[in-house]
C-alpha cells in the first residue's frame, strides 16, 4: 500500500490533467468551427483516445476512496465479520473480471501492433495499440488494488470468510451444472443470469463488478469461452474510446466546478430575495434553489443534504413548520435529475442510443411543471395553515435586482448550453466541455475557485468518471449477454401476448421503479433496468423519449417515498428532526408528484414537443 497509494493518486492526477485538456480541446474546436469555420481536424478521435486515460487511470484511486457503488440495503444489516466475508467475495469477483479484461487488452494490443498501418484511427492515423496498453495499465492497477483489499478482507473476516467462499463455490457449481449437466435453452440461461445478478447485488457485490462478471459468465455459457473473453476487451476499448462517452466526465467536471464555487447558498439568497416576502416564500425559494443545485451537482441526495444545511436553519429562524421545511428540501432535490443537463438522461441516451440532446429538451417542460406543482403544494399548505410558512422580510426592487448578480452567470451558462444543443451549434459532448470551461471561468472571475479548489474538482471528477465508466462498461457487457439469450425480446413478446392494456403494464413498471428508488441510487437503477425493460416499452409502442422522462421522474419519486427513501435518510442525518416528521412532511409533495406523473402520461406532448421542433 505504501507503493500503490501514491502511484494510484499520481495516475488519477494524470487522468485529471488529461480531462482538463479534453475540456480545452473541445472549447477550441467549437470556437474554431463556429467563429472561423475552421475546426481542429480529428478532434473526436483525440477526445476518444484521451478518454481512455481520463476515465480509467482513476480506477484504482476510486477503489482506494471506496467510490465504487454497491447496494447496501441488506449489506449494512450484517455483522462486521459477515461484511468482511462478503467484501472478500466482492473483491474476488471484481479481481477475476478486471484481470481478465487486462489480459485480453494486452492480447488485443499485440494484435493491433502487428496490424501496422491498418490498426490506426481513420482521420489522424494514430495507432490504437498504445491506448490499449494505457487501458490495460488502468485495469491492471485496479486488479492489484482489489488483490490487496482481498487479502485485507481475509484478515478482517477470520471465520466469516467462509461466507464469501461459500457463495463463490455456489457460483462455480451453478456454472458447472448449466454447462455440463443441464441443457437449458438460451432464454432460461438469461433468466438464471438475471436472478444470480440480483442475489449478488443484494449481497453487496459492487454493481460494476457484478455486471461484468455475469455478462462474461453468461456469454461464455451461451457463445463459448473464446468469444466471451474476446468480447470483454472489444466492448471495454470500443466503448471507452468513444467521443460520445466523453459527455459524462465533461458534465461531471462542470458540476464539480460549480459545486466548488459554493453556488448553493448564493442560489438560495437570490430566490429568497424574490419570493421570501410571500407566505411560504422561503419554502418556494428552497425548492428553486434545490433544483438549481441538483442540476449542477447531478445528485438529488447531495442537493437535499446541502440545502438542508443552508435553507433549514433559515426557515426555522422565520418560524416555519418543521414538516414543511424538511418536505420542500427533500422534494426539491429531486428536480435536478429532470432539469437538464442531467446525468440521468445522459446514461439513458448512451444505453438506448437515443439523442441525448432531445432527452435534455424533453426534460425542460416537465421540470418547470414540477416546480409549479411544488409551489402550488406549498401555497395550499400555507393557505390551510398560515403558521406553516409565515411571511419573510420584504425586499425592495433594487435588492431583488442586486441579488441576481449572485447567480446570473450560472443561469446564463445553462442557457448557452441548452440553447447551443437546441440550435445544433454543438453536440451534448461539446456542451459538456463548454459548460465545464464556462463554470471554471465564472469561478475564477468571481474568485470563488482557488488553485486547490480546481485541483479538488479535477480529482473528484477523475474518481467519478472512473466509477461511471465501469458501470456503463458492465452494463454493455451484461446487455450483450441478454442480447444473445434474447430474453428481453422473449419477455416483450410474452407481455404483449397477454393482451393487457399497455397502460396497465406501464403502471406496473412505474410502480416497480418507485419501489427501486426507495432502495437504490438512480444511476444504478437506470443501468440495471434499461437493458431489460426498454425493449418491452418500445414493443408496446410508447415514445422512447417520453418514456425516458417518465422513468427518471418516477425513480426520483422513490427517493422521497417512506419508509426507505434515500433522500429522507440523507436529510435526517443533516437536520435535527424526527424521522416521523420527515415522513409526514413529504406526503403532500408525494401526492403532487403522482399528479405530475399522471399529467405527463395523459399529455405526452409535454415531453415530446420541444424535441420535435429541434
Amino acid at each position: 500500500m505504501r507503493v500503490i497509494n501514491p502511484v494510484s493518486r499520481t495516475m488519477a492526477t494524470i487522468a485529471a490533467v488529461v480531462l482538463g485538456i479534453m475540456m480545452l480541446l473541445t472549447v477550441v474546436d467549437v470556437a474554431g468551427r463556429y467563429f472561423f469555420n475552421h475546426p481542429i481536424e480529428g478532434t473526436y478521435e483525440l477526445i476518444g483516445l484521451m478518454l481512455v486515460c481520463a476515465a480509467t487511470w482513476g480506477l484504482a484511486y476510486c477503489q482506494i476512496e471506496r467510490g465504487h457503488i454497491r447496494i447496501e440495503v441488506l449489506f449494512e444489516r450484517f455483522s462486521p465479520g459477515t461484511k468482511a466475508g462478503l467484501n472478500f467475495m466482492s473483491y474476488f469477483i471484481g479481481l477475476c473480471g478486471f484481470f481478465l479484461i487486462c489480459w485480453q487488452l494486452l492480447i488485443m494490443a499485440k494484435e493491433y501492433f502487428l496490424l501496422g498501418d491498418t490498426g490506426t484511427t481513420e482521420t489522424l492515423g494514430i495507432p490504437y495499440f498504445p491506448f490499449m496498453l494505457i487501458l490495460a495499465i488502468g485495469m491492471g492497477m485496479l486488479s492489484l488494488m482489489l488483490l490487496i483489499d482481498l487479502v485485507q478482507s481475509m484478515r478482517e473476516a477470520k471465520g466469516s470468510v467462509l461466507t464469501g467462499i461459500s457463495v463463490i463455490i455456489g457460483l462455480v457449481v451453478i456454472y458447472w451444472l448449466i454447462s455440463q449437466v443441464f441443457a437449458f435453452d438460451r432464454a432460461t440461461i438469461g433468466l438464471i443470469g438475471i436472478a444470480v445478478l440480483i442475489i449478488l447485488l443484494f449481497l453487496g457485490v459492487h454493481i460494476g463488478f457484478s455486471l461484468i462478471f455475469i455478462g462474461f459468465a453468461g456469454a461464455s455459457l451461451v457463445a463459448g469461452m473464446g468469444p466471451a473473453l474476446a468480447n470483454m476487451s472489444i466492448v471495454t476499448f470500443n466503448k471507452i474510446n468513444s467521443f460520445h462517452f466523453a459527455v459524462i466526465p465533461l458534465f461531471l467536471l462542470m458540476s464539480s466546478f460549480v459545486a466548488e464555487s459554493k453556488i448553493a447558498r448564493e442560489a438560495y439568497e437570490t430566490v429568497r430575495a424574490w419570493l421570501g416576502q410571500v407566505r411560504g416564500g422561503l419554502a418556494m425559494a428552497t425548492v428553486g434553489s434545490c433544483g438549481l443545485f441538483a442540476a449542477c451537482s447531478g445528485s438529488s441526495l447531495a442537493a437535499a443534504i446541502t440545502m438542508g444545511k443552508v435553507a433549514y436553519p433559515e426557515m426555522k429562524r422565520f418560524k416555519y413548520g418543521s414538516r414543511l421545511a424538511v418536505g420542500c428540501i427533500a422534494a426539491g432535490g429531486t428536480l435536478g435529475i429532470l432539469i437538464p443537463p442531467s446525468i440521468g438522461f445522459i446514461i439513458i441516451g448512451i444505453l438506448t442510443e437515443l439523442s441525448i440532446g432531445k432527452l435534455f429538451m424533453a426534460g425542460i417542460i416537465p421540470g418547470l411543471l414540477e416546480i409549479v406543482f411544488y409551489f402550488a403544494t406549498i401555497y395550499i399548505l400555507c393557505k390551510m395553515n398560515p403558521n406553516l410558512g409565515p411571511t419573510g422580510p420584504k425586499t425592495t426592487i433594487g435588492e431583488k435586482v442586486k441579488s441576481l448578480k449572485l447567480t446570473w452567470p450560472i443561469a446564463l451558462l445553462f442557457l448557452i448550453i441548452i440553447g447551443g444543443i437546441y440550435q445544433g451549434i454543438f453536440t451534448p459532448t461539446e456542451a459538456g466541455g463548454i459548460g465545464a470551461f464556462g463554470a471554471l471561468v465564472i469561478g475564477l472571475i468571481r474568485r470563488k475557485l482557488s488553485r486547490t479548489g480546481i485541483s479538488e474538482a479535477l480529482m473528484e471528477t477523475s474518481k467519478m468518471a472512473a466509477l461511471m465508466i465501469i458501470l456503463l462498461v458492465g452494463a454493455f457487457m451484461f446487455n450483450s449477454f441478454l442480447a444473445i439469450t434474447r430474453i428481453t425480446f422473449t419477455a416483450s413478446e410474452f407481455i404483449i401476448g397477454l393482451g393487457l392494456s399497455k397502460y396497465l403494464v406501464l403502471t406496473v413498471i412505474l410502480f416497480f421503479y418507485v419501489v427501486l428508488g426507495m432502495f437504490f441510487d438512480i444511476y444504478a437503477i437506470l443501468i440495471l433496468t434499461i437493458p431489460i425493460i426498454f425493449p418491452t416499452i418500445e414493443a408496446m409502442g410508447f415514445d422512447p423519449i417520453w418514456y425516458g422522462v417518465i422513468m427518471v421522474r418516477v425513480v426520483e419519486i422513490g427517493l422521497i417515498t417512506p419508509p426507505f427513501g434515500l433522500n429522507l435518510f440523507g436529510l435526517a442525518g443533516t437536520v435535527d428532526v424526527p424521522v416521523g416528521t420527515l415522513y409526514r412532511g413529504i406526503i403532500p409533495f408525494f401526492i403532487a408528484d403522482i399528479l405530475h406523473v399522471a399529467l405527463l402520461i395523459a399529455f405526452p406532448a409535454l415531453c415530446t414537443f420541444l424535441p420535435s421542433i429541434m
